[in-house]
């Protein structure tokens, strides 16, 4: 088959032709003519300093000196002919008589013509210079000062300033040198040598115009004098005749101040580029064999105007036959090409193109513009063969460069420039696998239909006939770690095949050109107690085709598509009691990440269960799915952790957290006490996402408990109170909670703003503004907790128009609860992809860190008691047994448990601080983390013989309160500080005083209080002798004195390292880490109802988008998913007709 391609249009002819080149690397010598840049101008005189004289004018600027034109190129004229007049030496003399900057020259040199390299002339123009700029005006002096006021003269007014000097005139950039003039004197024998000779004749560039100058600057007014007063004292005689004095004021005024002077202009001439210089000549002089002379511009050049592509098959596919025919030249150039050299056109052998014929030769001169076609002659090539190596996501397309090139043989080896000109073909096999579909995620017991077309997309039929090309396909198992035994297959006539003893080979019969051909056979998983869940196993289906006639190999096949499929076994879901951790998988989850993920939670003393989030095609926890109770009632007060990879649908990409409602988010965090821990791809939405993610978005309102925000507010400080009785950690809903305030997560309550006004209607802004005060009221009143407000501009029937003390409707204002501010619900980990799939990623430091941050706060302190209390912890690695931790062990896990508690009682007394009440009272309540460490966990005594057998423990506890005590003091300003009456009276101070009095507690539940001095000597005991002092190496009471003196020092060493309080949220403040304290600041928490309904309107969208996945996996699966006991029943009542293959 063949395709004419025409790459060229009308010949273009410059100048100079193939000789013009900006220059050259290779180089067997160089002429040099050019010119010589112009020198710039000089910039003006500039003056910034005014006189020290009083009014005195600024100096005008400078004018620029003028810049110089570029010179002109010099001319030479080079004689070209073979050394000793021979061909065969194979070298040449270039003869060069030069004029060149005013002086002349006559050269003589000789080169070796080899394969490489040009004897190149160099004569450009050179640049104009550039114009200097205008010199900036002075400024102008200040006006002298006014002479002061006297008590018997008046002040006298300020000079005036000085005037600005003018800025100096710039001047003109200079014009650019001409290029050289360059004759070439040479036999109509030796034509050829015009190949090795390139120069540069191009003129020199302009000048740039000069910058104007600026004026100076005007100097200020003399400030006038000052005024002058003064007292007189008098005696005068009143009506009564007493004698009196009186006081009398007297005063001069003083002077005005001086005018300013003006600015001085700036330049008035406006400077112009310069021009650029003439183009250089190039003459060629041919000298025949009479010796006439025959002169030309520019020399002979070859360009390819167009070729057909003819191939053995319509495709270009590999291993095929490929000619190129047809080859059309031009002589673009300005003289004929010489009659007595060769012409070689070839084409280069690269990866793909394998010449195989021989190249095509001209021998022929060409007039300018004429052309000639190869008719009869052609380049043979053969494409380079390529089988498919391996499964591929989609069929094998090549775009190669077909590329003649065109070079003058004859001794002088030298390409033609213009000559290539690629153009780019297609390669690819004539028949494909056009679609593939199977189900990805299956369990024991379940087989999947796996469908793929095959089609013919070329213009010749396949058949398993004589004198066609055959084509078969083949099913079989690649790679992965079940163990293959479990695999189960089924050929397209629903019979059982065995792929452990071959592979499935199916030969396609009559594929014609456009047809497709639709095969179906099903694999499965049997069903068997073996079989390891997230295990996985990789099938392929080969394409192959037999190879091209022309082919040495014509009777063999090759493979020429292939496409792979993962089947992974998932896991249905079981609860099991002991699991604290629920792990969100997904079709990309492997055996190797649940067995990190398992360890991972045996590390920290819990088992894992799953939820198959593919395999199930949802993630919604409150949807009921065992037992009659949903993910939300099973998890509450847990942790769920939620790798937040990528995965593919039925209808795209997604991600777990994309599948999971806002409001199912919020709802479980603040209500359930869930806690999420999202290891996020990088990619997906990070911070900003689960920022948006903490604004409740519910559409559904409760209905209205109060009328007022008065009344709201009241509402929630009863709640509140409630909260701080019942000693709970977060404030949780329950029954009797929910009677004091409708305060649950989702429940809108919406306000009506009316206002009185004298004139006029309010505008949105003073709604946003009360907005702004309702939000800053709920900070202050209710600090533990955060308020979404939402305002809302509607004046609805009111009339808006002026009027005199109208009650007017303004709009409403909504106040909804999202996650409380110290709590901790939710923790982000964003990684790289690269990362994330790393075998040491999940159970390494920083992963364990996100754990542990992510842990309700109960939970840590638990672990924390654990630790410190019984040396163990539970570890995967020892199957189970807890084991007293070695000092290392404990020290490593307990600094971690220590920075974590430490880093939510940073943010809780933080909060509690900046709640701006004053007021000493309800702090208690606004610390309710503290509360627990101290009342409900923290509470056991030690031994001074536990101190010393438990060194390592007594460390981690040392650490914990002395950090606990230089934080509350840390914490506190110097406005805190009992010097100040109000400090009496500071939330701030009380925070500080509230921490110390508990970690006083802590202290002593756990060591006691150490015995004054009258109770040693009195006391029962013989611990302490008569005046007080030991008698034992552990007396009454040694517990404390040793905790107290080890954690002053410990203490003592954070106030001389001056540890920042800033540092106690390290924790989350790893990179990567996001915790969602550090989110929805107080400005962020007020939003116009146009922002929440976009937000809301955003949320339904997705909603939509996840119930639209989980259509189209359902559907999947109803169309694919074949349980393993329907496929052998079907095996069992067949009967020898076949089954027909589906047509779509």
């Amino acid at each position: 088959m063949s395709d004419r391609r025409y790459l060229t249009g009308e010949p273009d002819i410059s100048d100079a032709g193939c000789f013009a080149s900006s220059g050259e690397t290779e180089l067997l010598g160089v002429i040099n003519l050019f010119g010589m840049d112009g020198p710039d101008g000089r910039d003006g005189e500039s003056f910034h300093s005014p006189s020290p004289i009083p009014g005195v004018d600024g100096r005008r600027g400078g004018d620029a000196t003028p810049a110089v034109p570029g010179e002109s190129a010099g001319s030479a004229h080079v004689l070209l002919q073979y050394a000793n007049n021979d061909r065969e030496s194979g070298r040449f003399v270039f003869a060069t008589e030069l004029s060149a900057r005013r002086q002349h020259q006559t050269l003589s040199d000789t080169a070796s013509i080899g394969d490489q390299g040009y004897l190149f002339i160099d004569a450009h123009g050179g640049k104009g210079g550039n114009g200097g700029r205008g010199g900036d005006g002075g400024p102008g002096s200040v006006g002298k000062r006014g002479r002061d006021a006297t008590r018997f003269s008046s002040g006298t007014n300020g000079g005036d300033g000085g005037h600005g000097g003018n800025a100096g005139e710039p001047t003109d950039g200079a014009n650019g040198g001409d290029g050289g003039d360059v004759a070439l004197t040479l036999s109509a024998q030796d034509l050829g040598l015009l190949m090795l000779v390139k120069g540069n004749l191009t003129a020199g560039d302009v000048g740039f115009a000069g910058e104007p100058g600026q004026g100076g600057q005007g100097g200020p007014g003399g400030r006038g004098g000052s005024s002058y007063s003064w007292t007189e004292t008098e005696s005068y005689t009143d009506s009564q005749g007493n004698r009196q004095t009186r006081t009398v004021f007297h005063s001069n005024p003083g002077g005005r101040d001086g005018r300013s002077g003006s600015d001085g202009a700036p330049s008035f001439y406006r400077a112009k580029d310069g021009f650029p210089g003439n183009i250089g000549t190039l003459r060629i002089i041919v000298i025949g064999a009479n010796g006439r002379q025959t002169q030309y511009d520019s020399p002979y050049d070859l360009e390819l105007v167009g070729f057909d592509v003819a191939s053995e098959y319509s495709i270009l596919e590999p291993d095929s036959l490929v000619s190129i025919d047809r080859i059309e030249i031009r002589n673009c150039g300005g003289m004929p090409t010489p009659p007595n050299y060769t012409v070689r056109v070839l084409l280069d052998s690269d990866r793909w193109l394998l010449r195989e014929g021989d190249d095509l030769f001209l021998q022929q001169s060409l007039a300018p513009g004429e052309s000639y076609i190869f008719e009869n002659d052609g380049l043979r090539l053969r494409l380079a063969d390529y089988v498919v190596d391996g499964p591929r996501r989609q069929w094998f397309r090549l775009h190669h460069d077909i590329n003649p090139q065109a070079r003058l043989e004859s001794g002088i080896n030298r390409p033609f420039r213009q000559f290539p000109n690629s153009q780019s073909v297609l390669v690819q096999f004539p028949v494909v696998i056009e679609a593939m579909t199977c189900l990805n995620s299956l369990a024991p017991g379940e087989t999947t239909r796996v469908i793929w077309s095959v089609k013919n997309v070329g213009e010749e039929t396949f058949d398993q006939k004589y004198l066609y090309r055959a084509v078969q396909s083949h099913l079989s198992l690649l790679d992965g770690d079940l163990d293959r035994s479990h695999i189960v297959f089924f050929d397209t006539n629903q019979k059982e095949h065995d792929l452990l003893q071959s592979d499935f080979r199916l030969p396609i019969g009559e594929l014609r050109p456009g047809q497709s051909q639709i095969i179906e056979t099903r694999i499965g998983v049997r069903d068997h107690d073996d079989i390891i869940a997230y295990q996985g196993f990789e099938f392929g289906v080969d394409l192959d085709l037999q190879r091209p006639k022309s082919s040495a190999a014509a009777d063999q096949y090759r493979r020429v598509d292939c496409r792979s499929e993962m089947i992974r076994v998932s896991e249905r879901y079981q609860r099991q009691v002991e699991s604290r951790f629920l792990l969100i998988a997904n079709e990309k989850t492997t055996t190797n990440d649940i067995d990190k993920w398992t360890q991972l939670a045996d590390y920290f003393g819990s088992s894992l269960d799953v939820w198959d989030v593919s395999y199930y095609g949802f993630l919604d926890l409150m949807r009921r799915v065992a037992n009659d109770q949903s993910l939300l009632q099973q998890w509450a007060g847990m942790t769920v952790i939620i790798p937040n990879n990528y995965y593919e649908t039925p209808i795209g990409r997604t991600f777990a957290l994309q599948q999971l409602a806002k409001t199912q988010f919020l709802k479980a965090a603040a209500d359930h006490d869930i806690n999420f821990y999202i290891v996020g791809d990088s990619r997906s939405g990070g911070e900003a996402a689960l920022a948006a993610s903490l604004i409740p978005v519910g559409e559904h309102n409760t209905p209205k408990t109060q009328q007022t925000r008065r009344e709201f507010l009241r509402a929630v400080d009863r709640w509140n109170d409630y909260v701080a009785r019942s000693q709970e950690v977060v404030g949780g809903v329950t029954g009797k909670a929910q009677e004091i305030a409708d305060v649950s997560l989702g429940s809108v309550h919406e306000f009506d703003i009316q206002e009185r006004t004298m004139l006029f209607q309010p505008k949105h802004k003073w709604l946003e503004q009360e907005a702004i005060k309702l939000q800053r009221k709920l900070t202050k009143e209710d600090p533990l907790h955060r308020w979404i407000v939402v305002h809302r501009y509607d004046t609805g029937d009111t009339d808006t128009s002026w009027g005199f003390f109208r009650r007017r409707q303004v709009g409403t204002l909504e106040a909804r609860r999202t996650l409380d501010s110290s709590k901790g619900s939710a923790v982000l980990f964003e990684v790289d992809e690269i990362d994330a799939i790393d075998d040491d990623f999940i159970n390494s430091q920083a992963n364990k860190h996100g754990i542990l941050l992510a842990l309700r706060f109960q939970d840590k302190v638990d672990r924390f008691i654990r630790l410190v209390s019984e040396r163990t912890f539970p570890r995967f690695s020892e199957t189970y047994i807890d084991r007293p931790l070695t000092d290392e062990e404990v020290q490593q896990i307990g600094s971690e448990l220590v920075e974590t508690i430490l880093n939510d009682l940073y943010n809780e007394q933080k909060t509690a601080r900046e709640c701006r009440i004053w007021g000493r009272w309800n702090v208690r309540a606004l610390m309710p983390k503290l509360n627990y460490l101290a009342e409900r966990s923290l509470n056991y005594g030690v031994t001074h013989q536990q101190m010393l057998d438990n060194e390592a423990c007594m460390k981690l506890l040392f650490e914990l309160v002395a950090n606990l005590r230089y934080m509350a003091l840390k914490s506190r300003t110097v406005w805190d500080l009992g010097v100040f009456p109000t400090a009496y009276f500071k939330r701030s101070r009380a925070v500080s005083n509230h921490m110390i009095q508990r970690t006083d507690r802590i202290i002593t539940n756990l060591f006691g209080t150490e015995p004054s001095w009258w109770d040693k000597i009195t006391g029962s005991g013989d611990d302490y002798d008569p005046f007080g002092n030991s008698r034992k190496r552990s007396p009454d009471g040694i517990e404390r004195k040793v905790a107290d003196e080890e954690i002053g020092r410990r203490e003592k060493l954070l106030w001389l390292d001056k540890v920042p309080v800033e540092n106690y949220a390290s924790a989350q403040n790893h990179p990567g880490l996001t915790y969602d304290p550090e989110l929805l600041s107080e400005s962020q928490r007020v939003l116009s109802g146009k922002q929440f309904d976009a937000l809301v309107a955003a949320e339904r969208q997705a909603q939509q988008q996840r119930n639209e996945t989980e259509r189209a996996i359902h559907q999947e699966r109803s169309d694919l998913l074949v349980p393993l006991r329907t496929a052998i029943a079907v095996e069992e009542t067949q009967t020898s007709t076949s089954v027909a293959t589906p047509t779509n």
